[in-house]
């Protein structure tokens, strides 16, 4: 680190300690984060349904438009509560990002009562009413894919088949563990504060 003191450089020196990750400790790094995160092959829908957050809403807003305009779904219904002391709904928030970036609002419909993954689910089934889906594409923050997968599949059991694109939020570089261009693979930046036994 280096900081300027009149007018010259000064350097401070940092002690860094870097610590080599065994074989053993990757692999269980990726068991977990392959069990929280499953691989899901992704499928062209009518619905997407986008589970409301307050992290990294440009991140969501990017990724959506991306599988919006490749065409994996047409509607989107985007679910999410208050939360917290904040004055607009997780939906709300996403819908105007979702507006900015280009996604038409005819396209989106915004369900705001959703307090939980839980009735995410159970309230965009009221809002689909009797249309007959059979299959949902889900979106939501990566490290809860397999949470939203579990939940669609006990609570809409008329689905047979759903995907699941996982956001990676987090900008963090490959080599810690991020995402890659096209790929999801590591999803914690910080993954080597896990403790194993």
């Amino acid at each position: 680190m280096s900081r300027i003191l009149s007018g010259s450089l000064e350097l401070e020196r940092r002690s860094t300690t870097f610590v080599l990750e065994t074989a053993d400790r990757y692999h269980k790094r990726t068991q977990i984060i392959a069990y929280i995160a499953p691989k899901v092959s992704l499928l062209a829908t009518k619905f997407a349904l986008v589970f409301g957050t307050r992290h990294g809403v440009l991140k969501f807003a990017e990724e959506i438009l991306s599988l919006y305009r490749a065409c994996y779904f047409t509607d989107i219904i985007i679910s999410g509560g208050m939360t917290g002391h904040d004055t607009k709904s997780e939906a709300s928030v996403l819908y105007e990002a979702l507006l900015a970036c280009g996604v038409p609002a005819g396209s989106m419909v915004v369900e705001e009562k959703a307090m939980n993954t839980g009735q995410n689910v159970a309230f965009t089934r009221e809002i689909v009413g009797d249309i007959a889906i059979k299959k949902l594409f889900l979106i939501g923050k990566i490290a809860s894919k397999r949470r939203y997968l579990m939940t669609v599949r006990k609570q809409w059991p008329e689905i047979t088949n759903v995907c699941c694109h996982g956001v990676n939020y987090f900008s963090s570089p490959a080599e810690r563990g991020g995402r890659t261009k096209n790929s999801e693979e590591g999803y914690f930046p910080n993954a080597e504060r896990f403790h194993y036994t």
